[in-house]
């Protein structure tokens, strides 16, 4: 076993290789969805309140009742280092929340060498701690949920240490740590609560017959003390009333409303509808698998420990009880009371700190049962290939989605869920638009660069370029003018503007787990066609295509709002559409109960899953006598498309202003292009 010394200079090293590591990719990770809401509405307003510059911006703002201590910490540095260029401030940022998470990287160190009494097993906990391949993107720019972890871990340290020495010293040191994370995160409250429930427990449970109870009372009213003045301290809305404003942050916590819709198991559902499986359903399938099973084993001895009833097993395990109830009971409330969540488990990240301790000692469980069954000579190989087997998958995977980490899935999901882009949310942080905004500042290397972004990151992911780059881009909003490009995440819809006559995509970032940013442009859509290929698709009998649509009577199709996509007709694409530059002209009887129906039709061309072409056709207002039959024609030039056999088409027609239309049957010609 490893002494004293090698355990601590191995530990430097790989600590010192993640930093070297952190400092090389530091510049490749953008701007995330709420970062710049809260480096303004949170850090900013924290900071002025503090400094007296403006009070009132605090007070009249949203982001009071949220943790701003890591944030005050950031922008403290950032005025004290004097960083006003607004890249270099995020790139300081990004180095801070890193540098947070490095320490609390050798703190699990330190906190598992407590726990296990083994330096190796020490330096196994800890490097499963940072061999997360989210955790190792998201430790850059998540200053809430990755910072909360952070400070948590600590705190769990100080907890060990100022429980079995309690002195008056680690009373202060743990009040100082567990009162900044609980102004990070308001939900950190429950560990000073433990804290004081596990030393009163652990007084009982002491085997001296004459318990002096003042000897535990005095650090205890200390730690309680020191608790509240830090956590006034690093808040300053509760400088005005404290009890006040935080029974107020409590109440907003836990009554936290988020209106938005996510994609769970391929379906679109809303927040406040999010079954109960929802976060363990996350962690099962972005938590490496052998890490996974690890914690199933390490959760399984501790509760078989926990219902021997046995005085002495409690005592010797009585912290690592400690953390099972820390990674299970929060998670098992959080389900009970239907707490707001979304974007994956990132509220409840810091159960993995307890996580990997259970996990540490299932894993130490199994190696005292592989030493009965495993010849001497052969144990170290055997430890070693399973060792390997545990971590090298975590590691090529942060290599192989760098820098898009933050969308990991494991390998055992991305099986079970093929494709899992399409099952569960992928880019939600909208990190991706700093590759889109790199990858066009180089396809057009001089001029302005006209664009459009389909969400807010598309338009913060800009200040991480240079001043020049940034200068190059004008945003354009409803009307994107030809040649514009058009950047999309996955969470993004796409561009819903009649304007825009043709979409062609010129570049789509993808990951192990599937695409996380589509590029479009702009197309012209002036072009002459000559038919190669025709086919009618008949709503009663579906013909050359297939049909998806509701049941009609007498076979004629409703075109209705409220459906997604009214009408959709599908059809494959073989190795005789591919001569030419295809287009696809179309004719259709429609009737209307209005004179000017507002009509709609949209192509759009998937590959693999994955959409790689979008055009829309405004059919517009178009006067007809209501409740007659009319014949429609439209027609969408590919022109610009690259086809390849296997290529789903799909079209849709639909009203976008109510009106109650039918649609009897389709012409489709397949026609070449004619410049």
């Amino acid at each position: 076993m490893l002494n004293n010394y090698r355990g601590h200079f191995i530990a430097f090293l790989v600590a010192l290789a993640y930093l070297a590591i952190g400092f090389v990719v530091l510049e490749d990770y953008g701007i995330s969805y709420d970062e710049e809401v809260q480096r303004h509405n949170n850090g900013l307003a924290n900071y002025n309140y503090f400094t007296g510059t403006d009070k009132e911006m605090l007070r009249e703002g949203y982001e009071k009742y949220h943790g701003p201590a890591f944030e005050l910490l950031l922008i403290g540095t950032q005025n004290v280092l004097n960083v006003n260029e607004i890249r270099s401030v995020y790139l300081l940022r990004h180095c801070i929340s890193f540098l947070t998470f490095l320490i609390s990287v050798i703190t699990m160190y330190f906190l598992a060498r407590k726990v296990f009494e083994n330096g190796l097993w020490a330096l196994f906990c800890t490097v499963m701690y940072c061999l997360s391949p989210r955790f190792f993107a998201e430790a850059f720019y998540n200053s809430k949920d990755i910072a909360f972890l952070a400070f948590f871990t600590c705190s769990l340290l100080t907890f060990y240490t100022f429980t079995s020495k309690q002195s008056y010293k680690w009373a202060v040191i743990h009040a100082l740590v567990t009162g900044f994370m609980v102004d990070v995160r308001i939900i950190g409250i429950f560990v000073p609560i433990a804290t004081i429930g596990y030393l009163i427990y652990q007084h009982i449970l002491s085997s001296r017959k004459q318990k002096n109870w003042k000897s535990l009372l005095a650090p205890m009213a200390v730690y309680i003390v020191a608790q509240c003045v830090t956590i006034i301290c690093f808040w300053p809305i509760l400088w005005d009333n404290p009890w006040l404003h935080f029974q107020a942050a409590f109440s907003e916590m836990s009554k936290f409303f988020w209106q938005g819709d996510l994609r769970y198991f391929g379906n679109i559902i809303a927040q406040n509808q999010l079954p109960w499986h929802y976060l363990p359903m996350w962690m099962l399938i972005t938590i490496p698998v052998p890490f996974l099973v690890l914690a199933l084993i390490g959760v399984l001895i501790l509760f078989k420990k926990l219902l021997s009833f046995n005085q002495n097993v409690y005592s010797k395990f009585m912290f690592d009880h400690l953390l099972l109830s820390f990674f299970v009971v929060p998670l098992v409330l959080i389900i009970s009371i239907d707490s707001v969540v979304y974007d994956g488990w990132r509220h409840v990240y810091f159960l993995y700190a307890p996580m990997v301790l259970v996990s540490t000692r299932g894993a130490q469980q199994l190696v005292e049962k592989l030493k009965t069954i495993v010849d001497r000579k052969l144990l170290m190989p055997t430890l070693c290939f399973c060792g390997a087997i545990l971590f090298l998958g975590p590691l090529i995977s942060i290599i192989r989605y760098h820098p898009f980490q933050y969308v990991y899935f494991n390998q055992l999901s991305r099986m079970i869920f093929n494709p899992i882009h399409e099952k569960f949310e992928m880019d939600y942080w909208g990190l991706s638009y700093k590759q889109g905004l790199d990858y066009i500042i180089q396809l057009d290397s001089i001029g302005v660069v006209k664009l459009q972004a389909e969400n807010a990151p598309g338009y913060d992911n800009r200040l991480m370029l240079s001043d020049a780059d940034r200068s190059r881009l004008e945003y354009q909003d409803d009307f994107p003018d030809e040649g514009s490009f058009i950047l999309k995440n996955d969470r993004a819809k796409m561009p819903q503007n009649a304007s825009i006559p043709s979409l062609r995509m010129v570049k789509q970032i993808n990951t192990p787990s599937g695409p996380v940013l589509s590029i479009y442009k702009v197309l012209s859509s002036d072009f002459e066609l000559q038919t190669v290929r025709e086919f009618f698709v008949d709503f009663e009998n579906e013909g050359s295509a297939t049909v998806q649509i509701d049941d009609s009577p007498n076979h004629v199709q409703r075109l209705d709002a409220s459906s997604p996509y009214g009408i959709k007709v599908t059809y494959v694409v073989d190795s005789f559409m591919l001569s030419g530059f295809p287009a696809i002209r179309f004719e259709s009887d429609i009737m209307s109960q209005t004179a000017t129906p507002n009509l709609l039709s949209v192509v759009e061309i998937t590959r693999n899953g994955s959409s790689i072409y979008w055009k829309k056709y405004w059919l517009g207002f178009a006067v007809y006598q209501p409740a007659k039959w009319e014949t429609w024609r439209w027609s969408f030039s590919l022109k610009d498309v690259e086809l390849e056999v296997g290529d789903v088409i799909s079209t849709y027609t639909w009203t976008v202003d109510g009106a109650v239309c039918y649609q009897d049957d389709m012409q489709v010609e397949f026609v070449n292009c004619i410049d």
